[in-house]
């Protein structure tokens, strides 16, 4: 009877401390929603003002690195983030063709303006860059450990200009804690991200030498050395130009534009597309 009574008590014992691990686990994992349930409506309006910027920084990393990566593919496809109404040669990779003779045999510019870029990039959002942007953010989880996280609608639209883009990120997301007198919330709006691409400069010299070809004004030899002798110290001062390349059909060919990074933090950005003169 004695040893029944110390091996019920061993397994009392033993369910008591499944029971505080589970409790102290459970705190663990809710403390930090929880804990604000005490506090003043200031030290609440502080705590949310304090998590404010890392929420804007989250993202605004995540925004820049999407767009980043969009931009890339953008700038690899003359212009296009999606390119199949057109048609591309395989020279060293697929270049997209942006000058070509339509069905009236007439030669045509079909690189996209600035604005159509930018459309590109929008379109490219809704393809997949939201999502991207959302498994960047991980849904806020790290955030909403510690507050309730309610991102409202959003848009992020891109302003292409000569040295830089513009990304403006309308998108507001509510943060919220409760407390005993009541929930005590913010609406934490994004800042814009500057992308160090010199698209506009870039995109004028594709298509000044898009508008020669079409003009059938071979971009070589004289036409080449006249454009860089004068636009050398203003568009051509960070970008270099390497064609025309000639693929394997002559008369096919692709020229490779890519800048010099100048400033603190900017990267190579190329733009790559070709010309048929067939």
């Amino acid at each position: 009877m004695i040893k029944r009574g110390k091996k019920g008590q061993v397994t009392l014992f033993i369910i008591i401390a499944i029971v505080i691990i589970a409790v102290v686990a459970v705190g663990v994992i809710f403390w930090p929603r929880i804990s604000g349930v005490f506090m003043s409506q200031q030290q609440t309006d502080s705590f949310l003002a304090s998590q404010s910027e890392p929420l804007r920084d989250s993202v605004y990393d995540c925004v820049e690195s999407v767009s980043e990566e969009i931009f890339e593919t953008i700038g690899l496809q003359a212009g296009y983030y999606t390119w199949y109404h057109l048609y591309a040669i395989d020279q060293a990779g697929t270049k997209v063709v942006v000058m070509f003779k339509d069905d009236n045999s007439v030669r045509v510019n079909k690189l996209p303006s600035l604005n159509m870029i930018a459309q590109e990039y929008e379109d490219a959002l809704e393809t997949d860059g939201y999502d991207k942007i959302d498994t960047c953010l991980n849904d806020f989880s790290s955030f909403k450990r510690k507050m309730t996280v309610e991102p409202q609608e959003r848009k992020i639209t891109a302003e292409i200009r000569d040295d830089n883009i513009l990304i403006n990120i309308d998108w507001p997301i509510k943060i919220s804690k409760a407390t005993i007198r009541g929930d005590a919330s913010q609406v934490v709006e994004q800042k814009d991200v500057l992308l160090l691409i010199p698209l506009g400069k870039i995109w004028q010299v594709a298509n000044d030498i898009v508008n020669s070809e079409v003009q059938q004004k071979p971009f070589a030899d004289l036409v080449f050395q006249q454009y860089v002798t004068s636009n050398y110290n203003t568009l051509l001062k960070y970008i270099t130009i390497d064609g025309p390349i000639h693929g394997p059909e002559y008369d096919v060919i692709t020229f490779l534009l890519t800048t010099q990074p100048y400033r603190e933090g900017e990267k190579e950005f190329k733009f790559y597309f070709a010309c048929d003169r067939r």
